[in-house]
Order: C-alpha cells, then sequence, then structure tokens
C-alpha cells in the first residue's frame, strides 16, 4: 500500500498546480485586448475590463498603468492616481504614468500636486511634443491659481481694416426689388445703398475676478469699441458693453450665471425726412453648464435671453431666447489642435406688429465650428465656420403670403502672432453670405482687419 503513495501524492500535486494555474488566469486581466480597446478610443470599455482584477493585479506596473489610463480617460480621476500611484512607486521614472498622474490631479482640480508632477516630469527629458503639453498645462494652473485671488485684467487694441458691404444689403438693388415684389426701376436710397469703406477701430476692456471661496467667483467686466470709416463717416459706430455674473465650481462641473448690456450708436443714412438712427440697446441674462469629461474634452450646456430695442425703428424690436450645446476637444498631436462645435436654436419675437398683422419675429437654427492649431510657440491659426437657418414665423414679415426664408454663412481664417506674452498681432479675414427665398434680402460681405492687441495685468 505505501509504496504507491509517492505517484498518488505526485498526481494529486500536478493537479493542484493546474488549478492553480487555472484560478490565476481566470484572476489576470487581459491587458492586449484592454491596450487595443484604449487604442481604439474606448476608454471606459477598458475600464470595465481591468477594474473587476484591481485586487489581484495592483502591483503589476503593466496592468496598474493601463488600468490609470483607462480611468483617467474615461473621468474617473481618484481611481486614475491610485493606480499611477502604484506605478511610480515600482518605477519612478515611468514618464508616462508621471504625466498622466499630473494629468489627473489638474482634472481634480489639485493644481499644486499637478504642478509638482508637471515640473518632475520636465526634469526627466520629455520629447518636444510632451514638453509643449507640460508648459501648456503649467501655464494654465499659473492662471487658475492667479484666478482664486482678487484680479483685475485689462486690454486694449488697435485695429485696421476693410468692410465691403457696410450694411450688408444686396448689391443689386433695382433687379431684386422686381424679382421681389414685381416693382420696376427702383433705386436703392440711404441704407439700401451697399458702401465699402477702410476703417480704423479702438477697443478696450477690463475684467474684474472676486473669489468668494474655493468654489464661488463674482465677475464683473466692461468694454467698448469704437470704429471709424474714411469716407462713410455716418457709419462711424460705437459699441459699449457691460457684464455682471458668478460661477460655481463643484469638482467637474461649472455653472455660470450673468447678465448683460449693449449700447450701440450708429446715424446711418435713413432716407426718412425725419431723424432716424440705428441705436440700439439690448438687455439679457444667461447661463451655462460646462462639465470637464476628461482633461481634454469639456461639453457646455448654453441658454441666453436678450431684449433687444431700437431707438428710432421700434418695428425691429424683439426678444431673443437661445438654447444651444457646445463641445470643445483638444488632441494630443502635433499642432496642439483644438477643435470646438456648438448647435443652437433661437426663437426670435418681435412685439410690434405690422400694418398686416404679421411682424418681424424669426426662428434660427445653427450650427458653428472651430478649430486652433499650435503652429510654433509664437504663431496659432484658427478658423470658424458657422451656418444659421432662418425662417419668419409670420406670413408676410418681408414679402405678402409668403414667409421668408434664409440660409446665413460666415467664414473666418486667421492667425495670431504671440510677439511676448502681452503683445499679439492678428491677421483675419471674415465672410458672411445671406441666400434667400426673396432676392431683396441676399447679400455677401468680406472684412478683412489686423489687430495689434495689448494685455494689462
Amino acid at each position: 500500500m505505501f509504496r504507491f503513495f509517492p505517484i498518488n501524492c505526485s498526481v494529486v500535486l500536478l493537479c493542484l498546480a493546474l488549478a492553480g494555474v487555472a484560478q490565476a488566469a481566470e484572476k489576470s486581466a487581459d491587458l492586449t485586448q484592454a491596450q487595443s480597446l484604449l487604442g481604439a478610443g474606448k476608454a471606459a470599455q477598458a475600464y470595465a475590463l481591468l477594474e473587476p482584477f484591481e485586487f489581484y493585479q495592483a502591483g503589476d506596473p503593466e496592468y496598474d498603468y493601463l488600468l490609470g489610463v483607462a480611468a483617467l480617460d474615461s473621468g474617473k480621476y481618484n481611481a486614475a492616481t491610485l493606480a499611477f500611484e502604484r506605478v511610480l512607486a515600482v518605477n519612478p521614472n515611468h514618464a508616462g504614468a508621471r504625466l498622466d498622474m499630473a494629468r489627473a490631479y489638474f482634472a481634480l482640480n489639485d493644481l499644486e500636486r499637478a504642478s509638482e508632477q508637471f515640473k518632475i516630469v520636465l526634469t526627466q527629458n520629455p520629447p518636444a511634443n510632451a514638453k509643449r503639453t507640460v508648459d501648456a498645462y503649467l501655464e494654465r494652473i499659473a492662471a487658475l491659481q492667479k484666478a482664486k485671488n482678487p484680479a483685475l485684467t485689462a486690454y486694449v487694441e488697435g485695429v485696421l481694416g476693410y468692410d465691403s458691404n457696410i450694411t450688408n444689403v444686396t448689391r443689386d438693388f433695382t433687379n431684386a426689388v422686381f424679382q421681389s415684389y414685381s416693382l420696376s426701376g427702383l433705386q436703392p436710397t440711404g441704407n439700401s445703398i451697399p458702401r465699402d469703406d477702410a476703417y480704423v477701430g479702438v477697443n478696450a476692456g477690463m475684467l474684474y475676478s472676486l473669489p468668494l471661496d474655493q468654489q464661488t467667483t463674482w465677475r464683473f467686466g466692461l468694454d467698448g469699441k469704437q470704429k471709424e470709416y474714411f469716407s462713410e463717416r455716418k457709419f462711424r459706430s460705437t459699441t459699449l458693453n457691460g457684464q455682471m455674473g458668478f460661477s460655481y465650481k463643484v469638482e467637474q462641473d461649472t455653472f455660470n450665471v450673468g447678465l448683460n448690456m449693449q449700447h450701440f450708436t450708429q446715424e446711418g443714412d435713413a432716407a426718412t425726412t425725419s431723424p432716424s438712427t440705428l441705436d440700439s440697446d439690448v438687455y439679457g441674462i444667461g447661463g451655462s453648464w460646462q462639465r470637464v469629461l476628461d482633461p481634454r474634452t469639456q461639453v457646455t450646456l448654453f441658454g441666453q435671453f436678450n431684449a433687444i430695442r431700437y431707438n428710432d425703428l421700434s418695428v425691429n424690436n424683439n426678444d431673443a431666447v437661445t438654447l444651444g450645446a457646445a463641445l470643445t476637444r483638444s488632441f494630443a498631436l502635433p499642432y496642439q489642435p483644438v477643435l470646438f462645435a456648438s448647435v443652437f436654436h433661437t426663437l426670435e419675437s418681435a412685439p410690434k406688429q405690422l400694418g398686416n398683422g404679421a411682424d418681424f419675429g424669426h426662428d434660427v437654427l445653427g450650427i458653428r465650428l472651430a478649430g486652433q492649431l499650435a503652429l510654433d510657440p509664437k504663431w496659432d491659426g484658427f478658423a470658424v465656420l458657422g451656418y444659421q437657418f432662418r425662417d419668419d414665423r409670420t406670413q408676410g414679415a418681408r414679402k405678402p403670403n409668403v414667409y421668408g426664408r434664409d440660409k446665413l454663412t460666415d467664414f473666418t481664417l486667421g492667425l495670431r502672432w504671440k510677439v511676448d506674452k502681452a503683445w499679439s498681432l492678428r491677421p483675419q479675414v471674415t465672410y458672411t453670405n445671406n441666400r434667400s427665398n426673396i432676392p431683396l434680402y441676399n447679400s455677401s460681405r468680406t472684412d478683412i482687419s489686423l489687430t495689434l492687441r495689448r494685455e494689462l495685468q
């Protein structure tokens, strides 16, 4: 009996060993699959795959790093810092874990620890792209830390430009009137005459921030713009803006509420016997909710109400309610691209009716796309594209028995040269085109400008 014991014992031990290997395999995450999910941008799925194995694999640097990246990119910042700390405990020179932990601290608004980790990354001789990313984060941290104290910032700008269509009217008035209303031979007068001219401008503004605590900040701002045309002096304009509001920040969420006022003056060239200007006032209130989904992605929901009142053209008065959403996304790629997209819906209600019972109210649906590239440390390039569908809310407002429908496109392309921390130079061109089912409202406009800006802090 006893001579068979060693053989039986060996079999038992072998079975136990195989069972242990199988059990260990069951308690090990598939790191290759997790890596593939992260590469495909499916961070939440990667985290769901890795997280159940944390009890068994915590301390394995490869597992911990993938878990940390998955947590960071899916918005679980506290979990990310714990995973990266375990990686660095084993390998303090793991540059990727160090950089990503700094990003996680930044997302948690732990600016001191984020700054500390970013500075350690700089001592490890990072690649040029990584260094630019770290420098950008450190600049943002410095600005945010400064924002924790009462601060007054201001700017002043000088502008030189050319406007191809000052009043944004059709260039073939006589033919457009005939096509729209079957009236022949009418010539444009006053503000209906197409005009172009060069201009100079001066803009200035200030913003005062008053933090009450770690979450709440009050803001008060004023700015003004003065535009002078060289020949068309009646179309010189003055714009004054005032705003006040507060923001409340809780972890990844920021809530903003504010009041705004605007006063605009422009004489214009009204074809009437009695004096009539284009002067107007705007009174508004708005709010937004911003959420940081991850260090590179932010979503925003916003709403705004504006009451627009014209001094001499009360028929154009309107109350506008706008609701919309926006997405901002930056990318860890060459030239540090940043993309912005928004969609909005505006309802404009006109308090005053026309003689036929119609009014100038509109229903507007619009989208806006914008992008920015850091071409080098001193040059940024940017582009903005907007598209709006605008429908009259009442029949006969602009043409008898017709609902007016317009499609408005605008495109801006520009560069910004950062001469130093205080001075910048910005050349840009903006093209606007409106197409309407009422030909009189077809128009196009090009504005070319060069702006010299000085930041005052």
